[in-house]
Order: C-alpha cells, then structure tokens, then sequence
C-alpha cells in the first residue's frame, strides 16, 4: 500500500477546539501540515496506552507472585487446633513435629510430658482454651503457662 493510499480524509467529532488550535500552531511551527501532526500524535497516544497496558499487567503480575508468597507466609505461621478431646498427652516430639503453634482447645486433661521443657512450650504452645484438668512438668515456670490459658479449671505437675 502506497503512503498516499494509506492516508485520507477523516472526520473525528467532539475534538476539543483549544486543543486542536494548539495541535494546528505546533503543527505550522515544526512544518507539519495538520494530518501529519495528527498521526503523529495517534501514534504517540497508541504507544503510551500500550506501554501503560504493559506496565499495569506486570504490576498485577509481581502484585500476584508477592500476594501469594505472603499468604504461604501467612499459612505457615498459622496455629493448628487441637480440640474436642477427653483426654491428651503430649511430649515434646510431638509439638516439634507440628512445627508451629498449636492451640489446644477444648481439651477435658491435657498432660503435657516431663521432657517438655519452657522453651519448646512457649515456642509451640500458642494458647490452651476451656480445659478442666492441665498437667505440667515441673520445670516450666506456671505464670508463663497462665499468660496462655483461658478458661482452665486446675493447674497441676506431672
């Protein structure tokens, strides 16, 4: 197709009159006619909508890849909930097997083994709720233990 093909005449309603009066004065001073100045700034306006396409698409794209690691984050330091049980006993092998908090809830005698000690307890254990009888090793101080217990009826050592 020949440049003269290519080009003819068009009509676009609703073009703002100031700015066309503009385009028409840029147009004289760099020694364009009207039509050519106008492509240009179709051109212009083509390459700025699409580079602005590009970049929102990999804002959403990198907004996703961040999103989803922080919720496999978020899962990861998420508590586990042991619950609804008459009786529990665990020891030590058990809560760093879990890997992260647990929260025992609902438990009626919930022993937790001698080998237990305060740093894997307040490491693993992020609350104990609505527990008639909690079993303790005697090494784990009790007012930490307290700090996590809601609604425990009797507190005692193994």
């Amino acid at each position: 197709m020949s440049e003269e093909e290519r080009r003819k005449t068009v009509s676009i309603r609703g073009v703002d009159e100031e700015i066309y009066g503009k385009l028409v004065a840029t147009a004289k001073s760099l020694g364009k006619n009207i039509g050519e100045a106008a492509t240009e700034a179709f051109k212009l306006f083509i390459i700025t909508v699409e580079a602005a396409s590009k970049s929102i698409d990999n804002a959403v794209t990198k907004s996703k890849k961040v999103g989803n690691a922080f919720m496999e984050g978020v899962k990861e330091e998420m508590a586990i909930t042991v619950g609804n049980i008459d009786e529990l006993t665990i020891t030590k092998k058990d809560l760093e097997a879990a890997g992260r908090k647990v929260i025992f809830k609902n438990v009626k005698r919930l022993v937790f083994t001698e080998d237990v000690d305060s740093s894997t307890f307040n490491k693993y254990v992020d609350s104990i709720i609505m527990c008639d009888e909690l079993v303790l090793p005697s090494s784990i101080p009790r007012l930490s233990v307290l700090s996590k217990c809601r609604y425990v009826k009797k507190v005692s050592s193994g």
